[in-house]
C-alpha cells in the first residue's frame, strides 16, 4: 500500500501531467530542458489573474491619466543609463513603475509559484499548519529583497488565495476549517524608498474589490473577498542598501524565513560590484536555516550577462571576462560556500539546486483586462533549498 507521501507525490505528478508540465524523475531537479519553453497557460485561473491585475489598477487609479506614457518613457531613459536615483527618486515615477511593469511580474510569479512543487507544498503546507495553530503564531515568513515595486507582494497574496480555493466559485472564506488560508508574513527590502508603493498594495490585497469589474471572466471571484484576510496578512518595509548591510540587521530582516526572493535583482547587483554581491551571497549562506528557500528571478541570456576583471586600454591586452548571472549565482552557492569543507565540517552551510530554467515564458491570456498594455514575460529563475 502507497504511503501517504508516495500517494502525495502521485497526486503531485498526475496534476503536473494533466497541466502540460514535464514530470521529473524521482531525485531530479527540474531543470528546464527547452531553450523557450512556457510555463503552462492558465494554471492559475483567469478570475485569479485579473483579480490580481484589478489590485494594481485599482490601488494606482490616479497614475492612468495622459502623464502616464511620459513617466515611463523618461524612466526607461533613467534605466537605460543606470541612473537609479532619477528613475525611482520621486513617488510619482514609483507608482508609474508600479503599474507599468509589475502586474505582468506579480502574474508570472504566481504562476511560477502555482507551478513549482517546493513552492507549492512550502504555502500548501503553511495552510494546513494555520488550521491548527492559534492566530497569534506569525506564520510563513518570506523575505523580498529589492521587492518595492510590489509585484512579488501582490503574486503571494494571490498565490496565498489560489492555493486555499481553488475553486473560484466559491469565496475563500467558506472553504472547510481544514484549508484555512495560510498566515502570510512579508518583508521588503529595497534601496529606493517604495514605503508609499507597498502601503497603497497591502491596502490593494486585504481590502474588499470596490465592484464586480471582472465579474464577465467564468469562475470569477465573489465580489466581497479580498485576495487575503487582514489579520492573516503582515507587510512590512525597509530602505536599506542589501550590498552595504551590517550583518546584525541583515540577520534580523532574514530571521525566521521561510523563503527569500531576488527578483530582477541579483544581476543589477552584480552590474554594481561583483565582489560585494559574492560576499553578500555568502552572508545570505550563513544567515539563512537549513530549509529556507531562495528564488531567484532575472531576465535571461545575454540580458544578464556580468562582467568581470579590468577593461582593455589602448595599452594594455583586454582581461575582461563575462559570465551568465545564473554560473556566478552557482559558483557562489554551490562551490565558493563550501570551500574548506572537511569530514568534520559537517555543519558548514550549503546550497542545492531545486529547480531552475534558463529561459521561459509567461503569456498573458487576451481575455484579461488593464487599462494599458502588458508584455508577455520572458525570464529565468533558480530555486535553491538551504541544507
Amino acid at each position: 500500500m502507497a504511503s501517504k507521501g508516495s500517494a502525495k507525490n502521485l497526486s503531485w505528478n498526475r496534476m503536473r501531467r494533466d497541466r502540460g508540465v514535464p514530470r521529473a524523475e524521482k531525485g531530479e531537479p527540474l531543470h528546464g530542458t527547452d531553450m523557450d519553453k512556457s510555463l503552462p497557460q492558465h494554471r492559475v485561473p483567469l478570475a485569479m489573474q485579473q483579480a490580481v491585475l484589478d489590485v494594481f489598477k485599482d490601488a494606482f487609479h490616479q497614475r492612468f491619466d495622459g502623464t502616464l506614457a511620459s513617466s515611463i518613457q523618461r524612466i526607461k531613459g533613467h534605466l537605460f543609463h543606470r541612473d537609479f536615483s532619477r528613475a525611482f527618486g520621486q513617488e510619482d515615477s514609483l507608482e508609474a513603475y508600479a503599474v507599468r511593469w509589475s502586474p505582468s511580474r506579480a502574474l508570472a510569479y504566481m504562476d511560477l509559484i502555482c507551478t513549482t512543487p517546493q513552492l507549492f507544498d512550502l504555502f500548501r503546507g503553511a495552510q494546513h499548519e494555520t488550521a491548527m495553530q492559534d492566530i497569534s503564531v506569525p506564520g510563513t515568513r518570506v523575505t523580498c529583497l529589492g521587492g518595492g515595486a510590489g509585484a512579488e507582494i501582490v503574486a503571494l497574496a494571490g498565490s496565498i488565495h489560489f492555493l486555499c480555493a481553488p475553486d473560484f466559485n466559491a469565496p475563500s472564506t467558506t472553504v472547510d476549517s481544514g484549508s484555512r488560508p495560510a498566515r502570510l508574513a512579508i518583508k521588503v527590502i529595497d534601496i529606493a524608498n517604495w514605503s508609499s508603493v507597498v502601503e497603497q498594495l497591502d491596502r490593494g490585497v486585504t481590502t474588499i474589490p470596490p465592484g464586480p469589474e471582472f465579474s464577465s471572466l467564468q469562475g470569477a471571484l465573489t465580489p466581497n473577498v479580498p485576495l487575503v484576510e487582514h489579520d492573516l496578512f503582515s507587510l512590512t518595509f525597509e530602505q536599506q542598501d542589501i550590498l552595504g548591510w551590517e550583518v546584525q540587521s541583515f540577520a534580523q530582516a532574514l530571521q525566521g524565513s521561510a523563503l527569500v526572493t531576488l527578483t530582477f535583482t541579483l544581476n543589477e547587483l552584480y552590474k554594481t560590484s561583483t565582489s560585494k554581491t559574492t560576499n553578500f551571497l555568502l552572508t545570505l549562506t550563513y544567515l539563512t536555516e537549513p530549509g529556507t528557500l531562495l528564488l531567484v528571478v532575472d531576465s535571461p541570456g545575454s540580458y544578464s550577462t556580468v562582467r568581470v576583471g579590468p577593461a582593455s586600454s589602448a595599452t594594455t591586452e583586454p582581461s575582461e571576462k563575462r559570465y551568465p548571472m545564473q554560473w556566478l549565482l552557482a559558483h557562489t552557492l554551490l562551490e565558493t560556500s563550501n570551500l574548506g569543507r572537511s569530514k568534520n565540517a559537517i555543519h558548514q552551510p550549503r546550497w542545492e539546486k531545486v529547480a531552475s530554467d534558463e529561459s521561459t515564458w509567461f503569456r498573458r491570456s487576451d481575455q484579461l483586462d488593464y487599462p494599458i498594455a502588458l508584455e508577455d514575460m520572458r525570464f529565468q529563475y533558480h530555486l535553491y533549498r538551504r541544507i
